[in-house]
Parts: C-alpha cells; structure tokens; sequence
C-alpha cells in the first residue's frame, strides 16, 4: 500500500531571488534547503514547476546565483527514479520546466553532464517560451 501525503499529485513552485549584496554563505545556506524541499517534495508524491532563464550571480561569488532555478533541476537531477515514483502517472510528468527566451544558455558553473541530464531525460515535460 503506497503512503498517502497531503503533497501527492500537487505541484509546487518554489520562487524567489536573493540581493546580490548578500553574504554569499546565507545564500550558500538558501540554496541548500531550497535543493532539500525540492527533494522532499518530490520522494513524497510532489511534483515541481520550475522556470529556468538566465541566471543573475551574486557579485562576489560569480558562481553563486541569486535565484534558485537550477538549483531545483539539481535536485531533481539527483534523485533516483524510485525516489520519484509516488507521483500520479495518470497527471503526466512530475516536474514541468517553462523555458523563458533565453533558458538554453546553460549556466557556466553547472555542468554540461547535469544540463544533458536534465533536458534528455523522459522524466520532465518542458514548455519553451518563444
């Protein structure tokens, strides 16, 4: 018998951006449990919306961003796919990622394996805006 959670067959988006001002380890901190929800919500029947675009870095840490995007692909990326099995298949893909204008510029500091990972797998549903 499968848990029943009060997330299942819910998706959520996570949003948010930080001051480029900020000291970087609180941002460092957010990313964390911004990844940790996200894992969460997902090994609980959750699903994700996710927008992805440029990426505003923090002006100290040019590899630290300022919002969460990819920081939420990441985590999705590193789930096992039995970690992501509560979801309803009968309500499509678990994570939806909305393409904005410029989304397939690839963040530097993420690597080229997580990007292929993300975008080759059957596991997403992606909506590209034009």
């Amino acid at each position: 018998m499968s848990k029943i959670t009060p997330i299942k067959g819910k998706r959520f988006q996570i949003a948010g951006s930080s001051d480029s001002e900020i000291n970087p380890s609180f941002l460092i901190y957010a990313h964390k449990m911004v990844k940790q929800l996200a894992k969460s919500i997902l090994q609980n029947g959750g699903g994700l919306i996710v927008t992805v675009g440029s990426e505003p870095i923090h002006s100290q840490s040019p590899n630290l961003s300022l919002i969460f995007d990819w920081t939420l692909l990441e985590a999705v990326d590193e789930l096992d796919k039995e970690e992501m099995n509560a979801w309803p298949q009968s309500q499509g893909k678990s994570v939806v990622v909305v393409g904005l204008p410029n989304w397939n510029e690839f963040p530097i500091y993420y690597s080229k394996r997580v990007c292929r990972s993300i975008f080759g797998s059957s596991d997403f549903f992606l909506i590209r805006r034009l």
